[in-house]
């Protein structure tokens, strides 16, 4: 299975998901312009992952914001892994947002109170935001 790369623009997120590792990590903004678009593939790529998934797998999220098209597509995905999970598959999510976002953080816990996968929920400072670009 290919991996699938992606790179953030100021209104879609970078997108890496190495299906060898089964390091998935999203990053930025999840606002793109034409959500279907840009989606769809994404949605694909984990749902045939999830078919055959690396022994261990951990998805990433490291979001700044994103609109109710784009949560859709992440619940959508986590609806797959989570069947990869109900399995005994070692899956694990780190939900990263920045420290007192209270909306993102709570769209965290709203995602892992519809699954079953473990969720770790990490804030960080505006000074580690800045040096992970």
């Amino acid at each position: 299975m290919d991996n699938l790369f992606i790179q953030a623009t100021a209104k879609s997120p970078a997108i890496e998901l190495d299906s060898l590792t089964g390091n998935l990590k999203i990053k930025g903004r999840l606002i793109p312009e034409d959500s279907d678009k840009f989606w769809i593939p994404v949605q694909n790529w984990v749902e045939n992952y999830a078919k055959q998934p690396a022994a261990k797998t951990s998805f990433v999220f490291d979001i700044e914001y994103m609109n109710i098209t784009s949560s859709k597509y992440i619940l959508n995905c986590l609806y797959a892994l989570n069947e990869v999970f109900l399995k005994e598959q070692n899956i694990e999510v780190i939900w990263r947002f920045k420290e007192g976002d209270v909306d993102v953080k709570e769209i965290g816990e709203d995602f892992a109170f519809m699954v079953k996968i473990p969720f770790e929920f990490c804030p960080y400072s505006e000074v580690e935001f800045a040096m992970a670009m």
